[in-house]
């Protein structure tokens, strides 16, 4: 399934010889490893140190604090991703 703006780019390179080696290769990972999780790790650490340093109600209060914020984030992005997603579910059909 592709979309529908990449549907001329195909056709006019559809019987073009086409070198495939680049595909063949994996490509290097970047080295930031460690930044991919820095953001929820310090999330978690701020908890944990939440519940060691102000006790279990404080700890507690920050998760319930928390909880709505992350579903606001969800439901936005959800919404988000559905008004960039329609044309494509529309024409998206499974045959299963």
């Amino acid at each position: 399934m592709v979309g529908a703006g990449h549907l001329p780019g195909i056709r006019a390179h559809w019987d073009a010889d086409t070198d495939l080696s680049a595909l063949e290769a994996l490509p290097r990972r970047p080295d930031g490893r460690r930044h991919e999780m820095g953001h929820p790790a310090s999330i978690v650490a701020l908890i944990v140190a939440g519940f060691f340093y102000g006790g279990k109600n404080a700890g507690t209060d920050m998760i319930r604090a928390l909880e709505p914020v992350h579903r606001r984030a969800g439901g936005l992005g959800a919404l988000l991703a559905w008004r960039t997603r329609p044309p494509v579910l529309a024409r998206s059909s499974s045959p299963v």
